[in-house]
């Protein structure tokens, strides 16, 4: 892996604990990574889901979306 491969990426939902999430490829060795995780069992109404990510000297960012699930969605 090279010096900008991510190390690591986690997700939180609504400012909950953090849970780390894998790359489609289930090894993160490149600047740039594919990654798919399912949000199961929420309530309806407003979310937010938060994204971080890491390299390997600890850089990170984040990003965050907030969306609505309504009640006929259950």
């Amino acid at each position: 892996a090279g010096p900008d491969a991510l190390a690591q990426a986690k997700y939180s939902i609504d400012a909950g604990p953090w849970h780390i999430i894998y790359p489609v490829g289930l090894l993160s060795d490149a600047p740039r990574e594919e990654y798919r995780f399912q949000l199961d069992n929420l309530a309806p109404g407003e979310h937010t889901v938060a994204v971080r990510i890491a390299d390997r000297f600890d850089n990170t960012a984040a990003a965050k979306t907030t969306f609505t699930i309504s009640a006929s969605a259950k």
